[in-house]
């Protein structure tokens, strides 16, 4: 079944944020309102466990109480290899889950279906992740949107993110 002929009760979208900074409260923010008005839609939301960990600490009440639609799951590799001693480079963590984002995205979804038994037919993803996602989505034959969830000033760090890390570098 194509995801055209895909019936409203068997839609499923998998939710990835970016698990750093306010990416993943952003997105989760935007799912809720999402679910709220779209109570025949399941949502999984696909984060790190640190990420999920984090989520918990500042917004425990909205995690715990999520609407039936909408499961959390904290599955996703952070990249980081067993016995790996962090560096004081902060960038360190971001570049290594980046590095195996797009296989530990895939373990997830397999994840996650399998616990649901019901198959991913749409991917809402942080357009940070848009690098793999386009070839994901391709090969799970699912559409896909990336959102840029984060704040204007979030854009223009990003935009910007050499000229900070050369000169956080140069003052530690």
């Amino acid at each position: 079944m194509s995801p055209q002929e895909t019936s409203s009760q068997d839609h499923h979208v998998a939710v990835f944020p970016f698990p750093f900074c306010s990416h993943p409260i952003s997105l989760l923010n935007l799912l809720l309102k999402l679910a709220l008005t779209s109570s025949n839609v399941q949502f999984s939301f696909l984060t790190t466990p640190t990420s999920m960990t984090s989520l918990l600490k500042l917004t425990s009440e909205v995690v715990l109480n999520l609407p039936d639609n909408v499961k959390p799951y904290g599955v996703v590799g952070d990249g980081v290899p067993p016995g790996h001693a962090p560096s004081e480079d902060p960038t360190e963590a971001t570049e290594l889950f980046l590095k195996a984002s797009r296989a530990n995205f895939k373990y997830a979804i397999e994840f996650v279906v399998a616990k649901t038994g019901t198959k991913i037919t749409f991917l809402l993803v942080d357009a940070l992740l848009s690098v793999f996602v386009a070839d994901l989505a391709e090969e799970l034959n699912v559409r896909w949107v990336p959102v840029w969830a984060a704040s204007p000033c979030a854009l223009l760090a990003y935009v910007h993110a050499g000229l900070i890390c050369e000169h956080w570098a140069a003052d530690h």
